[in-house]
């Protein structure tokens, strides 16, 4: 069926930008998602810019999903990442992990390598004080 939605509804693909991906995304896309270092991000946009010219496409919207733990201070932050790990029974660390300022410097790092938006993936479901620090990233981004 058609969408009743109108304009339709936005269409994300999302990868590790391999040519098969990026070229279905310039073809059929709205937005291309990616996880991964702020390097990766960097080459991925490129490799997306680069087949979006060679298609006479504007570049799609670049959007990352990053795991992510924050803290009004680093004992907090530390707290939480102890949660965080008790929930998925790993060790790992998130992608973005620290204070509000951390996180927002680190934000940063993923704006300047040509991130448009991103998904902050929140595991402690439970901590919905964290939600609110979440803001005050955000607040420093705008």
């Amino acid at each position: 069926p058609k969408p009743l939605q109108q304009p339709r509804p936005p269409i994300i693909i999302g990868g590790s930008a391999k040519p098969r991906t990026v070229r279905a995304a310039v073809a059929y896309a709205d937005e291309y998602n990616t996880s991964g270092s702020v390097e990766e991000a960097r080459q991925r946009r490129r490799l997306l810019d680069e087949a979006s010219s060679a298609a006479g496409r504007q570049s799609l919207r670049y959007s990352i999903m990053l795991t992510c733990v924050v803290g009004r201070d680093k004992a907090e932050a530390a707290e939480r990442l102890r949660a965080w790990r008790d929930i998925l029974g790993s060790e790992d660390e998130p992608q973005l992990y620290g204070t509000v300022d951390e996180v927002a410097a680190r934000l940063r790092e993923y704006e300047e390598a040509g991130v448009d938006r991103a998904m902050l993936i929140h595991f402690v479901h439970e901590d919905t004080e964290m939600v609110s620090l979440l803001g005050e990233v955000a607040a420093q981004l705008t």
